[in-house]
């Protein structure tokens, strides 16, 4: 799943927008003998190499208060661009909800796609993200040194 947008979740107010960020932490942290997992590329929006502070906060906290739930994973996507990405989120090998923004900052429209060829190629583009990125505690412990 990806989120690369401008603005930290905690900026929408939608109660839809709280469920889901909520569900998504709890499922991840159901601890039962399934297999799940969650992969999570989050975009920090960046100028001149300086994270968004506004994001930054937002990524710490997450990382604080998430860093114990074990099926749940965290990888940063310096973002160099002032527009929101495509965003994503692959339920299975079968499922894929594919999210546009526009509009005002709360505007998120998207639909899903019950298809195995169409998800393949999204997980194919995820994998090829996610193996070039930080986890974000590697991200957050360079930013560190070189704020220092």
């Amino acid at each position: 799943m990806t989120y690369v947008r401008r603005y930290p979740p905690t900026d929408f107010t939608t109660p839809t927008s709280a469920e889901y960020f909520k569900a998504l932490l709890d499922w991840a942290d159901t601890r039962d003998d399934s297999e799940r997992s969650v992969r999570r590329i989050i975009g920090v929006p960046e100028k001149n190499g300086v994270p968004e502070p506004a994001m930054l906060d937002w990524i710490r906290d997450h990382h604080a208060a998430t860093k114990d739930i074990r099926n749940y994973e965290i990888a940063v996507l310096p973002w160099h661009t002032t527009a929101d990405g495509l965003n994503m989120a692959l339920m299975d090998q079968h499922t894929a909800f594919v999210a546009f923004s526009g509009g005002s900052r709360q505007k998120l429209n998207g639909f899903s796609v019950a298809d195995p060829t169409f998800t393949a190629y999204f997980i194919r583009h995820f994998d090829q993200l996610w193996a070039q990125l930080d986890p974000l505690d590697v991200f957050l412990r360079q930013l560190g040194s070189t704020q220092s």
